[in-house]
């Protein structure tokens, strides 16, 4: 690489960064029981947690305000607002770290994080008995998870300061640990776990984080393969209703082109969401990318080109427009793909959102 190409390559990485977190002010009050951790080192990494989130967003998701970090013995928590007295930008999470045990502060703030991901003050305030609260922990026990191991990679080349990107390592070790915890475990699909737990959840009985987890890290691999997908997080419905309508209720509120990743999410848990096209497709190729595979890339494409254009020809239907239609199609063709592939599980491997490839 050029010196000039290395030049525009840092300016870039530098002005996607700076515009990711100018939204958020983060400020860290001083505590005793931070022990040897300096407010200012809790600072920097909090600010580099939330913007590994921030910089997926589009500008209309991104968290705007500021952000208070206090200590708290008992346990973390994201406050609700209307618990401090905060103005309506205003956020609280309390941190129960001491000393300089930087994967540990990342694994908590990541947790309480995506509660404000999820605008947990507006649930609160329009539904203050919720029973699907324990899906926002799934989620959020998903995104701890997904920050350590995006932190991992990124701090090769970018960490919060020079001298930490060796420690690196141990946020991967960290993650890796609360992944292979025996209580984490669930060998049965997303749809028995539901059957199993669904009705306890919604019950507040056998409430763990360990089992919630045991649902959401089915999820990480959409996350990790399309970061972009928490924008979904930042339109999560308000809702009591069980699992089987909430999932539809989510992909009936986000923005078209994030349909595809609750969808994801809701066939993880066999859970259908999507409308039958009303036209016949058996004829279309849908294999927008030609690799053979009608997957989650060509939706992806698809996806882009009704925003932009795009190098590939995302008319599906030839009607002469990339539009909603042309997604529903090549969303459907790809769910013939899977059941034409999968007699069995045991003979493919599902990739993100079903994506069916022999082995």
């Amino acid at each position: 690489m050029s010196k000039r190409k290395f030049v525009l390559c840092v300016l870039l990485l530098l002005s996607l960064s700076a515009n990711a977190f100018a939204q958020l002010h983060i400020t860290v009050e001083y505590n005793k029981d931070w022990g040897n951790a300096p407010t200012s080192n809790i600072k920097k990494l909090c600010e580099n947690v939330a913007l590994h989130f921030q910089e997926q967003l589009r500008d209309e998701h991104k968290i705007h305000g500021d952000l208070l970090i206090v200590y708290r013995a008992e346990r973390p928590i994201a406050y609700y607002r209307t618990f401090f007295g905060g103005d309506a930008d205003d956020y609280k999470i309390g941190l129960s770290v001491t000393g300089r045990y930087w994967d540990e502060f990342s694994y908590q703030f990541g947790h309480e994080f995506a509660h404000i991901l999820q605008n947990h003050d507006e649930l609160y305030e329009k539904l203050p008995n919720q029973i699907n609260d324990w899906f926002e922990e799934a989620i959020c026990e998903l995104a701890n998870l997904w920050v350590l191991r995006r932190m991992h990679d990124t701090w090769a080349s970018r960490p919060p300061y020079d001298n930490w990107r060796d420690y690196r390592d141990a946020l991967l070790d960290y993650a890796n640990w609360h992944m292979n915890r025996a209580e984490v475990q669930y060998d049965g699909s997303g749809a028995e776990w539901l059957a199993e737990w669904e009705d306890s959840m919604r019950r507040d009985e056998g409430f763990t984080y360990a089992r919630v987890s045991q649902l959401s890290h089915k999820f990480l691999p959409i996350f990790e393969e399309h970061p972009e997908a928490w924008n979904i997080i930042r339109q999560m419905p308000v809702s009591n209703a069980k699992m089987s309508v909430y999932m539809k209720e989510w992909y009936d509120a986000v923005d078209v082109g994030d349909k595809v990743f609750v969808e994801a999410i809701a066939t993880e848990m066999g859970i259908p969401v999507t409308t039958v096209v009303p036209i016949a497709i058996a004829a279309i190729d849908a294999d927008v990318n030609g690799d053979g595979y009608v997957d989650l890339s060509d939706v992806l494409i698809v996806r882009s080109g009704m925003q932009k254009d795009v190098s590939y020809d995302t008319d599906i239907n030839n009607d002469g427009v990339t539009d909603k239609i042309d997604l529903l199609i090549v969303k459907a063709k790809a769910h013939e793909a899977i059941a034409a592939a999968a007699p069995s599980k045991r003979k493919i491997t599902l990739t993100t959102w079903g994506a069916v490839k022999r082995r």
